[in-house]
């Protein structure tokens, strides 16, 4: 949510992410309806790269667990309440960022489904082109990754230890502040497909980046495809003769939409 003019001099300066849920065990005419979706957490996005999501998430990550783990309820009857995430919803961005894969949209790796790289959209984008078909991303590759990131990590900061320590003999603040930074989970961009770090939900029992992260649909349908496909429709209809595009503008011009579908209607097609 941007709080000043988006386009104004205070562009991001005052920038929220919100974090909202709602539950999935109420009827599904339910679900999307703006009255229940509750917020939980709120907090400023220039946090995010000062800090990372794994500081950000530790009180809400404590939460869940616990709530994993089974709560005991009175009412109506005593019993214990088990909950967990299955799927966290987001753009393309905050999703990769997120996720720990590339942020990076125009080169390299693009996908947190498969391993399709941005140089190959213009000849090789889907995953049934035979000799050319993508592979899709695995949990367990996903993980060996995330272990190998942590692992040349380690490596960093053993030396690092090292260094401080022979310049403080016998002090153990700076072991501390060593321990204590989010190092582990902002290793940094490795070539093994982009990925950077590994996800901080990805400690919960339910919740894998791999599998838990849906499709954009606004982005990647509604602002890209679907439009590419109509129009493609519309130029193959009238390549077989059924109309002329001039037809079909005209048409359109006099087509009677109702008050709300005016500022939401096709444009002509050249």
């Amino acid at each position: 949510m941007e709080l000043s003019n988006p386009l104004g001099w205070a562009k991001g300066r005052h920038k929220i992410v919100q974090v909202f849920y709602t539950l999935c065990n109420i009827p599904r005419n339910q679900r999307s309806q703006i009255d229940r979706m509750q917020l939980c957490m709120g907090f400023k996005e220039k946090l995010v790269k000062k800090y990372g999501y794994q500081a950000i998430f530790k009180p809400l990550l404590r939460d869940l667990k616990e709530l994993e783990e089974g709560i005991k309820v009175y009412c109506p009857t005593e019993r214990v309440v088990q909950l967990g995430i299955l799927a966290y919803s987001a753009d393309n961005l905050e999703a990769h960022q997120l996720g720990g894969f590339s942020s990076c949209f125009s080169s390299k790796d693009i996908c947190r489904v498969c391993h399709c790289v941005y140089e190959e959209l213009n000849h090789s984008i889907h995953d049934f082109d035979g000799d050319c078909a993508k592979d899709y991303w695995t949990i367990s590759e996903y993980d060996n990754i995330c272990c190998g990131l942590i692992d040349a990590v380690n490596g960093q900061m053993n030396a690092d230890l090292d260094l401080d320590l022979s310049s403080h003999e016998g002090s153990s603040d700076a072991i501390g502040e060593l321990l204590d930074s989010d190092v582990l989970e902002e290793p940094g961009t490795t070539d093994k497909f982009g990925l950077t770090h590994k996800c901080p939900l990805n400690d919960l029992k339910a919740f894998h980046a791999v599998t838990s992260f849906p499709n954009d649909c606004m982005h990647d349908l509604f602002e890209g495809v679907v439009a590419q496909d109509l129009l493609g429709g519309i130029k193959i209809l009238s390549k077989k003769g059924w109309f002329s595009i001039e037809d079909y503008n005209k048409k359109l011009m006099n087509f009677r939409f109702t008050a709300y579908e005016s500022n939401d209607k096709p444009q002509e097609v050249n």
